[in-house]
């Protein structure tokens, strides 16, 4: 893909490069006629002239020395299957060949892969209830303008203290 980019960005540079390159030929061209006009206003013969025709072809000159050899090209496309051959007579089996040495002992291999985890357990059975904890901290207490009060409400159950500001309702 990476190839793909620099190439296109090679091809772009490639193309403004010689846009840029035919560009200044022409503005070369013109400057040059307009130099030539110049010159023959001022009655002088300009160095330049109008562009000629292509004259006759000349002889073809002596063969030169062969060039050197080019690289190889790619292989060709595998031919048609040949036909079949006929089939003889087979011959006899041969007889069996000696033993070969042993071989050297390999490398030991690479270690494997570890397993999956297993599946968790069941949930255990409750434990013991333990023994009852030291009293807590005294709760929090409302702020200046505020007294405390409790509440019971009667889709809760429990009782609940809240904070309701002096002289409300």
């Amino acid at each position: 893909m990476l190839l793909v980019v620099v190439l296109s960005v090679v091809a772009a540079y490639a193309i403004a490069w010689a846009q840029n390159l035919r560009h200044d030929f022409d503005n070369r061209q013109k400057s040059i006629d307009a130099l030539a006009q110049q010159v023959r206003d001022l009655g002088g013969t300009p160095v330049t002239g109008a562009p000629g025709e292509d004259g006759p072809q000349g002889e073809t000159g002596a063969t030169g020395p062969p060039g050197p050899t080019g690289p190889s090209g790619r292989d060709g496309r595998d031919g048609a299957a040949g036909v079949p051959g006929k089939s003889g007579t087979p011959g006899e089996d041969g007889s069996d060949g000696a033993d070969g040495i042993d071989g050297l002992e390999g490398a030991p291999g690479a270690d494997g892969s570890d397993g999956a985890d297993g599946v968790d357990g069941a949930p255990g059975a409750p434990g013991p209830t333990g023994p009852q904890g030291a009293p807590g901290k005294p709760g929090p207490t409302c702020p200046a303008g505020y007294q405390q009060t409790t509440m019971n409400f009667p889709f809760i159950a429990g009782d609940y203290i809240v904070c309701k500001r002096e002289g409300s309702q």
